[in-house]
């Protein structure tokens, strides 16, 4: 019996091992062990604060021009008398999103606003996912920030879908730094919702997209260019002799294709940007 019990423990792992078999574990199931205790006690305290500050006396003001309007048409939505989406109200989440509330909590002037505030407090809680792009200070400080902003707190307790779009539009970014950095497909997926949630709320999508696709256009294209034109002899020649050069070499490149499989990660990103939302631009056209 001794034996076998020496034998057990003789195959314990050492506690160091097991420790960093626990955190190997978590950082898997997509939790980082590493936060230290003070970030989770910034960040709580500094949502909490958002919070309360949101939601204080939110139904007491009497309601923008804006606001009622939304309201009214989220209410008629609501009680189901022949809602018709008009485009001068700009996207359709904020009514489906404030519906769903009525329907659930009742219609009031809090409810009214209860989107944004939800939507605002969240705002606060998203430096967290870009501690490694700005540090761990410099998340608390932009939490802090976003917290206590007079206009940002003004939007998210205003029943318009301002805050809605900036919280898309950080999502964007904060997704697209997170695909950046570490190459995981559930990043592209999640950009995929964002932008389908952005731009069902506010035409204001079309910029942030061309943006961050602007962005990208340079970092994947700068490069790419100086290394297929480094070998075109251009010196000494004409204009219109240079230009040949030129576009005979970058057609050759893509007349050549490119392999999927080996392109950055910013080339994948870009790609995902204009597939999904081409079709869109068409109604520039």
């Amino acid at each position: 019996m001794a034996t076998k019990q020496a034998t057990i423990e003789a195959n314990q792992p050492e506690p160091s091992s097991r420790m960093e078999t626990v955190l190997d574990r978590l950082r898997v199931g997509g939790f980082d062990p590493t936060v230290r205790w003070w970030e989770f006690a910034g960040f709580g305290s500094l949502i909490v604060i958002a919070l309360v500050m949101r939601l204080w006396d939110v139904g007491v003001r009497a309601m923008h021009h804006d606001e009622s309007l939304h309201a009214l048409y989220s209410w008629n939505l609501f009680n189901d008398l022949n809602y018709q989406h008009n485009p001068m109200m700009h996207g359709p989440f904020q009514f489906e999103a404030n519906a769903a509330i009525f329907f659930i909590l009742g219609d009031s002037d809090v409810t009214a606003r209860l989107l944004y505030v939800v939507m605002g407090t969240a705002l606060v809680a998203m430096p967290f996912l870009l501690r490694k792009r700005i540090g761990r200070l410099g998340a608390i400080f932009t939490a802090a920030a976003l917290t206590f902003s007079p206009t940002l707190l003004y939007f998210s307790r205003f029943a318009r879908n301002d805050i809605l779009m900036a919280v898309w539009a950080f999502g964007l970014v904060i997704s697209m730094w997170r695909y950046l950095d570490e190459g995981k497909n559930r990043y592209l997926y999640f950009s995929a919702a964002l932008m389908a949630l952005a731009l069902g709320t506010k035409e204001s999508a079309y910029l942030v997209i061309a943006t961050l696709g602007l962005f990208l256009a340079l970092q994947v294209g700068a490069p790419t260019l100086s290394r297929l034109l480094r070998p075109v002899e251009i010196e000494g020649v004409s204009p219109p002799v240079a230009v040949g050069r030129v576009a005979k070499t970058l057609w050759g490149s893509y007349s050549q294709g490119f392999d999927l499989a080996i392109i950055s990660r910013p080339t994948a990103y870009l790609l995902l940007l204009v597939t999904l939302t081409l079709p869109l631009w068409s109604a520039f056209a």
